[in-house]
């Protein structure tokens, strides 16, 4: 299984949320909102503050790749922070679930958002 996190503007995380799961490539989304991002592009430049949110998905290996390209698209950043972590512990039965969505049924039958 894999967790994966993606760092969003506030504005257009629902937007990527239903783009992921519009295109089948995770089995749920998680929205963190209220999160902001202070950085610096390069050393010199001003620091900059940004509301944002964090998406939270969960997936397996073999969908990861169409995932990222899914967030790349849905999303107004050149180069979205994207982190993948491959989980091999947790609830058994969670874990079963997300790798059942996968193995067991057909893409049409996955978990839609708010529906569960």
């Amino acid at each position: 299984m894999q967790f994966v996190l993606c760092t969003c503007p506030a504005g257009v995380a629902m937007d990527m949320a239903h783009a992921v799961m519009d295109a089948r490539v995770a089995a749920y989304v998680d929205i963190v909102s209220g999160t902001q991002r202070i950085s610096r592009v390069r050393p010199g430049d001003e620091v900059s503050v940004q509301e944002t949110a964090v998406l939270l998905m969960h997936t397996v290996e073999e969908k990861l790749g169409d995932l990222v390209k899914t967030l790349v698209a849905a999303g107004p950043m050149d180069t979205p922070p994207i982190i993948a972590l491959s989980v091999y512990e947790g609830a058994t039965d969670f874990m079963r679930r997300i790798e059942d969505e996968w193995t067991d049924t057909d893409a049409s039958e996955m978990l839609q958002v708010g529906k569960g």
